[in-house]
């Protein structure tokens, strides 16, 4: 660089750019599919919590109400998600990391 310039870029592309990784885009998708179980259940929580007649209002309120929901969390509810993930990879990886139908 250039007179002290510094050049921001983002976390993954320094990183890259740092262990001199090339063609890591046509690996690794730059928007790949978030196959993670555990979104479906914050999807749930953030779905209760709109639902709720009294909103948190503070962290510290928020915090006990994600408590709370996660407590009341069976999850057994989300093991669907869990045992689904072979299905759903072998798409991934079919569709070279692009857009599925999950």
């Amino acid at each position: 660089m250039e007179d002290g310039a510094k050049v921001h870029l983002g976390f993954a592309k320094a990183v890259r750019k740092a262990l001199n990784i090339r063609g890591f885009s046509q690996w690794w998708p730059p928007s790949s599919p978030d196959l993670n179980p555990i979104e479906k259940v914050w999807r749930w929580i953030k779905a209760r919590i709109t639902q709720m007649d009294k909103f948190p209002t503070t962290l510290d309120e928020l915090k006990q109400v994600v408590q709370d929901l996660w407590d009341e969390m069976d999850p057994y509810r989300f093991i669907k998600h869990i045992e689904s993930m072979p299905k759903k990879l072998e798409e991934v990886i079919k569709r070279r990391g692009g857009a599925t139908v999950y």
